[in-house]
């Protein structure tokens, strides 16, 4: 209905509706915007507090290269409560073979 009326009309109208619900004429305006990007408020969970090691861990690739322009490629496995590299697997020339790298 608004929409329909001039700048002038609309304006008085924004006005009486909100004098009739009992709010301001901004918030009226607020909600008749258009293309208003919503977003998203999740309510998120505490980090769990680990107290022993080996209760969980985390795996990462890590990506490099060398000065000839080679790339390397390698699977790293951490544990979350000591953050001690438990085990680093490079990758080889064949995509489907890991051969493991001592952490230390």
């Amino acid at each position: 209905m608004i929409a329909a009326l001039n700048q002038v009309d609309a304006g008085r109208a924004v006005e009486d509706v909100a004098r009739e619900v009992g709010v301001s004429k901004h918030t009226i305006y607020a909600s008749l915007r258009r293309n208003k990007r919503k977003h998203y408020v999740g309510v998120g969970q505490p980090l769990r507090a680990w107290t022993a090691a080996n209760q969980e861990w985390a795996l990462d690739f890590v990506h490099d290269a060398v000065d000839c322009g080679r790339a390397i490629r390698v699977l790293s496995v951490v544990d979350a409560y000591t953050r001690e590299c438990l085990e680093a697997v490079k990758e080889s020339n064949n995509a489907l073979s890991f051969g493991t790298v001592q952490a230390h």
